[in-house]
């Protein structure tokens, strides 16, 4: 048995009768490296804050997003694709990402992640230290009792790395199936919200409200280190309700928009609401390929790329648009950015400088019908020159007083 001598920079493969053979070149680890120092546990300080293991402060974290998207044109087994991308999940906590987000969305033809929890539980098996969160969660799709329950389990499975990242929604297909009203959504997140804060806390959740009347009743086992509450969304309801409710801000990974579009009102409605924008934290998607020559990558996953940018055109997760017809197009209307590690750095250090209650970035793992071994082929690329350049960037710009 062959043990590598330092931290792995290709995703471990999956067997040969399992998936055609790889024709990349491969680090496989017999047994994982040995984590960086900064990655190492301590008794005096929880793995559910925003430090180091070791107690040194570094903000912010940077991490993958997955939907888990597979379009008929490109399709591929799910079970494959659902477990090269755990595969993933894991061998980029190895490589230095410290965050794993998912999202949900439902009866998309593609098969659009349809339950995150059940995902990022599965991730909680694989790793020590990555942070996990939903980017988003419909909470009005979901009894809010029973999302107390797994959220709280999950919570616990993690031994504290989950944040629940939840919005209302805005489509009509995930909300029609489910017997709820598309009208009735910002109520709906309203109730659930307050569900959720009483049941993680240990206290009855009995409540009669205009949606749901519950009993005198606990939910249990308590976390010792209950989720984080995120709340995103655009418009004004849903930033003024994240400022006064939440834990933190989720802005639209919208690239038609500066970020400053969406954290400036977040900020401004948290001073409104008597809180200290200083010490708010958002966590931010980033619409951005990053790559050695993305040109290159473009040409490579450009066809991915513009089926996702069109499907979001289509149900209005963009607003509205006209479809787009080369991959060029979704670059010169906006809808991506395209950086190599010198843009990616510079980009990234003068928002964190700008905003230093940025706490996380996350990218897409891969686009829809993409390999996992084409986009992992970025996220080294990101772990290798990109990561290294920004560590620890956000804590020389935020108050060194604040207790992240």
């Amino acid at each position: 048995m062959t043990v590598t001598s330092a931290t792995p920079r290709s995703p471990p493969s999956v067997t040969a009768s399992r998936t055609p053979p790889c024709t990349r070149p491969c680090v496989v680890p017999s047994v994982l490296a040995p984590p960086a120092p900064w990655q190492k546990s301590s008794p005096e300080v929880t793995v559910s804050d925003y430090r180091c293991g070791d107690g040194s402060a570094r903000s912010p974290r940077f991490g993958l997003w997955y939907h888990l998207r597979n379009p008929q044109r490109w399709n591929q087994p799910p079970e494959l694709l659902y477990r090269r991308s755990l595969e993933q999940a894991a061998w980029a906590e190895q490589i230095g990402f410290e965050s794993i987000w998912a999202s949900e969305h439902h009866f998309d033809a593609d098969g659009y992640l349809s339950s995150p929890l059940t995902f990022l539980a599965a991730v909680a098996s694989r790793t020590s230290r990555v942070r996990m969160g939903t980017n988003l969660v419909i909470a009005a799709l979901h009894h809010p009792l029973r999302l107390a329950e797994d959220t709280a389990a999950l919570a616990i499975l993690s031994d504290g790395r989950f944040d629940l990242g939840v919005a209302a929604g805005y489509r009509e297909q995930d909300f029609a199936a489910f017997d709820r009203r598309l009208s009735h959504r910002p109520s709906l997140l309203d109730e659930a919200v307050g569900i959720l804060r009483n049941a993680w806390a240990g206290t009855s959740v009995a409540s009669a409200g205009r949606h749901f009347t519950l009993p005198d009743v606990r939910v249990t086992p308590i976390a010792t280190r209950p989720p984080r509450l995120l709340i995103g969304g655009a418009a004004t309801p849903a930033v003024e309700r994240a400022a006064g409710l939440a834990d933190g801000y989720l802005p639209p990974a919208k690239p038609l928009a500066p970020l400053s579009y969406y954290i400036d009102p977040y900020l401004d409605a948290v001073q409104r609401q008597g809180g200290d924008p200083a010490a708010a934290t958002v966590m931010c998607g980033m619409p951005a390929i990053v790559a050695e020559d993305p040109e290159r990558t473009l040409a490579q996953v450009g066809e991915h790329l513009l089926y996702q940018v069109n499907t979001y055109i289509a149900t209005g997760t963009y607003g509205s648009g006209r479809v787009l017809e080369t991959p060029h197009d979704v670059v010169t209307a906006g809808y991506v950015r395209l950086w190599d590690a010198d843009n990616a750095i510079g980009e990234l250090s003068s928002l964190l400088r700008d905003y230093p209650q940025v706490k996380d970035v996350h990218w897409w793992a891969q686009l829809p019908g993409e390999s996992v071994d084409s986009g992992s082929e970025r996220v080294a690329y990101i772990a290798d020159k990109v990561l290294p350049a920004l560590r620890g960037i956000g804590d020389s710009y935020a108050d060194p007083k604040l207790e992240l």
